[in-house]
C-alpha cells in the first residue's frame, strides 16, 4: 500500500515509489509523496491512492509532461487554510465531490462541474430520497449545497492560477448554479410549538424553542454562555466574529438556563429535529428556518429592521432587508401618520 498513517502528524500520507517502463522501453524510477488533509478517513485516502497511482504510472509510461490535477489544487487550497475557521466546511464540501475529480486533470474541470450538476442536484419538486447507509447523505443534493461545493472547487482551482502554479485559468466556462438563498420559510408560533412537542430529546426541544425565541443559529447555541440570565454569544461563535448579548425571553428562560450551551453533537440534534419535522409533516421548517421565523415574528409585531438586525447579529443592514417585505403593515401605519393632527 502507498498510504500509511503518519502518527507524528496524525494524518494519512501517500508515499509511492516504483519502477515503470517508458514508451522507449527504458526503465524509470518514479516517486511521489504527499501528506493528505486532516480529517480524511482511510477509505478517502485509499480512493486517492488508486487514482493517483494510475495517473503517475500513465504519465510516466507515456512520456507526457505531468498535467496538474484538480485534486492537487484542492490539496494545496486546504493546506493553506488549515487552522482557519472555514477549513472544516471547505474540507467537508470538497471531499463530498472528490469521487468526481480524483485523477482528473485541470483541463477537465468544466466537465467535472457539469457532471456534478446533472447527476447530484435535486430538482425543486423532486423528493429527497433515501440516505446512503455509509455516508448518511442523500443521493441528491439541494441547489444550495451544489452551489457551495462547486464554489469551493472553483476557488481551489482558481487559486492555482492566481498564484501562478498553472498558466491557464481552467475555471473559465465553469457554471455554478445560483444558491437560491432568497427563498425563506416562515413558521408561526403554533407550528414551532408542534415541532418542539414532537421532539424525542429534551435538548432538541430546547433547540427549537430557543431558536424561535432568539433567532440564534445552531452553532451559536452550541458555543454561547449564560451570563446573569442573559445569553452571551462570544466572538468565536458568531458568524461575523462580533459578540452580542441577548435577554432570555420569559418563555424560554428555563430552557436556556438548563440546556445552553447545547452539548450533544450537531448531527444528533439535527436528526432529532428532523424526526420531529417528519412526525408533524413540517419538512420545510428546518433548523435555520427558526431564525427566519423569529425575524418574521418580530417584524410583524412592529419591530424595525435595525432592531431585528441587532437581535440576529447582522453586521450590515442589507442582511436584514430580506425581511422588508414583511414590514408592510408597520410601514403603512407610519405613512398614515404623515400630516395627521396631534391629539
Amino acid at each position: 500500500m502507498a498510504i500509511y498513517l503518519d502518527k507524528a502528524k496524525g494524518r494519512w500520507r501517500f508515499d509511492y515509489q516504483a519502477t515503470v517502463s517508458l514508451a522507449t522501453g527504458e526503465k524509470q524510477r518514479v516517486r511521489a509523496t504527499r501528506l493528505l488533509p486532516a480529517g480524511w478517513s482511510k477509505s478517502q485516502a485509499r480512493e486517492y491512492e488508486v487514482a493517483e497511482i494510475a495517473r503517475i504510472v500513465g504519465e510516466a509510461s507515456s512520456g507526457r509532461k505531468p498535467e496538474p490535477t484538480i485534486h492537487e489544487c484542492v490539496l494545496a487550497y486546504l493546506r493553506a487554510r488549515e487552522g482557519t475557521r472555514g477549513h472544516k466546511s471547505a474540507t467537508e464540501h470538497l471531499m463530498a465531490i472528490s469521487s468526481y475529480y480524483l485523477g482528473k486533470p485541470l483541463s477537465e474541470l468544466v466537465e467535472v462541474a457539469e457532471r456534478i450538476v446533472s447527476e447530484k442536484m435535486r430538482a425543486e419538486d423532486e423528493p429527497r430520497g433515501k440516505r446512503d447507509p455509509r455516508t448518511k447523505q442523500y443521493a441528491k443534493w439541494s441547489r444550495g449545497t451544489v452551489h457551495n461545493r462547486l464554489t469551493y472547487l472553483h476557488a481551489a482551482c482558481y487559486e492555482a492560477y492566481e498564484k501562478r502554479r498553472v498558466e491557464t485559468d481552467y475555471t473559465r466556462g465553469m457554471e455554478i448554479p445560483s444558491a437560491d438563498n432568497e427563498r425563506q420559510v416562515y413558521a408561526d408560533r403554533r407550528q414551532i410549538l408542534g415541532i418542539a412537542k414532537a421532539c424525542d430529546r429534551q435538548d432538541a426541544r430546547a433547540l427549537v424553542l430557543i431558536g424561535f425565541y432568539t433567532g440564534l443559529r445552531l452553532g451559536e447555541m452550541q458555543k454561547c454562555q449564560i451570563v446573569d440570565g442573559h445569553i452571551y454569544v462570544p466572538p468565536k461563535a458568531s458568524k461575523n466574529s462580533k459578540p452580542r448579548l441577548l435577554p432570555a425571553h420569559p418563555r424560554i428562560r428555563h430552557w436556556a438556563l438548563k440546556y445552553l450551551p447545547l452539548k450533544a453533537p450537531r448531527i444528533t440534534l439535527q436528526r432529532a429535529v428532523e424526526r420531529a419535522r417528519k412526525r408533524t409533516d413540517s419538512w420545510d421548517i428546518n433548523i435555520h428556518a427558526l431564525r427566519h421565523s423569529a425575524a418574521s415574528a418580530m417584524v410583524n409585531n412592529g419591530v424595525d429592521l435595525y432592531a431585528v438586525g441587532k437581535v440576529l447579529g447582522h453586521l450590515d443592514l442589507r442582511s436584514s432587508r430580506r425581511y422588508a417585505h414583511l414590514d408592510t403593515e408597520t410601514i403603512g401605519a407610519a405613512i398614515g401618520k404623515i400630516g395627521a393632527k396631534k391629539v
